[in-house]
């Protein structure tokens, strides 16, 4: 069974065409909305696509330009069986459409694009009113709402009669816990195969409420020179233990294999990332040969040793107790040393 991608729109526009070529594979294409309606879980437009009138347009306030670059991305694609799916993830809104008037207009705003596919929310109460105004309209509960367990699943599921749970990243490589969450609701479900996070990331929450307010009352492009780098919070924690790079969330490509009859749809990140480097990315996991960890941080990337994908993918996580991934870390690590 061929696997199923969605994919990353990062401003370029040839990357576009790459991903017809490979239709094969990809499912989606996903994007972010117009920043004037709803942030989302990363920089709408802050890329490194190679295009530099493209890598700092920050729209404040309604950008139609950009609207009608989406429209226009949906009409190609539609005629080649490749969806789209608009991404309103933020983490915070403060609670801005809970007011009707403005939750009227978020709905007119996705009714205004032809054939649009899918929309991605965290909240579940905009994803259930999405979905009681545009039927048609399929819905997915993002990632980074936090859908560990079969219980969230299923509330989530309940509430909001999504069309696909993208499971936490946390929970990528607990298969056992992915097998109960599939068999538990009759969503399809979706995991990210190169999301670079440690797992249990203390910053988890401030990121992306972080992220969800980066355009909020600025006005030009400087916010991105400046911005704080959560990021490097994460990497302090693990140059300090890196052998946790063994339990973090990405998924090698030769491993994707286990995902089969559980997993229906395997999400590529990073948006940000140059098109050279997402073609690369989706065509090692077409492939599924490759043993190398291709997390969006280059400094994360390594070749993780045989066996370790299925020891941790059944453990418990009581990291306390056990040590097996430091011990086996300093191992590879002095085996390399003593061949270099």
């Amino acid at each position: 069974m061929k696997p199923k991608f969605s994919v990353p729109y990062n401003q370029d526009p040839s990357i576009i065409k790459e991903y017809i070529i490979r239709k094969k594979y990809v499912r989606d294409v996903y994007l972010p909305a117009n920043p004037a309606f709803f942030a989302t879980g990363r920089d709408s437009f802050h890329t490194h696509s190679g295009i530099p009138a493209r890598t700092s347009r920050m729209p404040f306030g309604l950008n139609s330009g950009y609207d009608r670059e989406i429209q226009d991305i949906i009409d190609i694609l539609r005629t080649e069986d490749i969806g789209v799916t608009m991404l309103m993830n933020g983490s915070c809104d403060g609670g801005r459409y809970i007011d009707t008037r403005e939750l009227n207009n978020l709905i007119s705003y996705l009714s205004s694009f032809r054939d649009l596919s899918a929309v991605t929310f965290t909240n579940a109460y905009y994803a259930k009113k999405v979905r009681e105004a545009l039927p048609t309209l399929k819905t997915k509960a993002s990632v980074i709402a936090g859908i560990d367990t079969v219980r969230k699943a299923m509330h989530y599921e309940a509430y909001a009669k999504v069309d696909v749970i993208a499971v936490a990243s946390d929970v990528n490589k607990c298969l056992p816990v992915l097998k109960n969450i599939s068999r538990a609701v009759n969503t399809e479900i979706q995991i990210i195969v190169n999301s670079g996070c440690m797992h249990g990331c203390p910053f988890f929450s401030q990121h992306y409420n972080y992220l969800s307010h980066l355009y909020d009352n600025n006005s030009d492009t400087s916010v991105l020179k400046t911005r704080f780098c959560y990021e490097a919070l994460c990497k302090s924690i693990v140059d300090k233990a890196p052998w946790t790079l063994y339990t973090c969330q990405y998924i090698a490509p030769k491993n994707l294999h286990h995902y089969q009859r559980i997993v229906d749809e395997f999400k590529l990140v990073d948006r940000a990332l140059p098109t050279k480097i997402i073609l690369e990315h989706l065509d090692a996991y077409i492939e599924g040969r490759s043993n190398k960890v291709l997390p969006h941080d280059p400094e994360w990337c390594f070749d993780e040793p045989d066996g370790v994908f299925e020891r941790v993918s059944k453990c418990d996580r009581n990291c306390a107790i056990c040590g097996w991934c430091e011990a086996t870390w300093k191992k590879m690590s002095q085996q390399t040393l003593s061949t270099a």
